[in-house]
């Protein structure tokens, strides 16, 4: 079946997701600190939240194939194991039909960012939107989706940046005969945390007894973050932050990230000082960051890491 957007639009209504997406690299650069990679090196900030309007995938593809009752039974009827979408631009990638095609997946084909068309360089008229998975499986521009038997091909879904692989290969000379199509594509995230604030360079008067540290953090899978924690101590204390929007997000469905907020106490002693934050999803995902202060007889000077 070929529809155009209009026609997507006017067939099947409008479908409301809010999700952050989520580049699969974001803070390389912070991996840098322990082991060379390759690729853009993030901080934090390669990943973005929008309220995304369309239509769901499972129903558009239902409709177009003719599938009633249990869908993901009557698509592996048909022998298709993942959906593949293609861009206009000839790229591809695929996710598995158990994310495609179930209610909890909230797939959509959007059409709308933030109650506005999608402009062109967010994917724009019409693009994928799949909470939970990295950024790369959110494909810009779509023109076509497959459900297929096999994943999509290119270095997109089969080169080596979007492959899952053991942590202890550091080197070219580890890769040397791995057969990269074997190893499983990287699809959803672990557990993330960040801060907003303080920013590098920001400074803190001495004689403050504590300052605000904000941030934002998002669970693997649509989990829920239930607790985030910000210690100034490097780590022998901590105390629990405030958790703000996004915190009632539905169980199982967090696809957005949830922001956080502490009254960090300030040490009275004059020095380097580590701030460190750590959130805590409904699934035991763990994950922390960290950033350090510097006080000085006037102020605190603030650089993340």
């Amino acid at each position: 079946a070929t529809l155009s957007v209009a026609a997507l639009r006017e067939k099947y209504g409008e479908t409301h997701v809010t999700a952050t997406m989520q580049c699969s690299g974001n803070r390389r650069g912070h991996m840098n600190e322990h082991g060379k990679t390759s690729g853009t090196a993030w901080g934090c900030g390669a990943a973005s939240t929008a309220k995304w309007t369309g239509v769901p995938l499972r129903t558009v593809v239902a409709d177009a194939l003719g599938l009633e009752g249990d869908l993901l039974a009557a698509a592996r009827a048909r022998g298709a194991a993942h959906v593949i979408f293609e861009a206009v631009d000839d790229m591809q990638a695929s996710i598995p039909i158990e994310k495609a095609l179930s209610e909890l997946g909230d797939c959509l084909l959007a059409y709308e960012m933030n109650g506005e068309p999608i402009p062109r360089d967010h994917g724009g008229p019409l693009r994928a939107v799949v909470p939970g998975y990295a950024g790369v499986r959110n494909v810009k521009w779509v023109k076509r989706v497959v459900l297929s038997q096999d994943e999509a091909e290119g270095a997109w879904q089969q080169g080596m940046n979007y492959k899952a692989m053991p942590s202890h290969w550091r080197t070219k000379d580890d890769l040397k005969g791995v057969d990269f199509s074997k190893l499983p594509s990287i699809h959803e995230l672990p557990t993330q945390c960040a801060f907003s604030a303080p920013a590098p360079g920001d400074a803190v008067a001495a004689d403050e007894e504590s300052f605000e540290a904000r941030g934002w953090a998002l669970g693997s899978a649509g989990r829920a973050i239930h607790r985030v924690e910000v210690s100034a101590d490097g780590g022998a204390t901590w105390i629990q932050a405030d958790l703000d929007e996004g915190a009632d997000q539905p169980y199982g469905r967090a696809w957005a990230w949830t922001t956080w907020s502490a009254d960090v106490p300030l040490p009275a002693t004059p020095g380097p000082v580590k701030l460190l934050a750590r959130a805590h999803d409904l699934g035991g995902g763990l994950c922390g960051n960290r950033s350090q202060v510097r006080l000085t007889s006037k102020f605190a000077k603030i650089s993340l890491r």
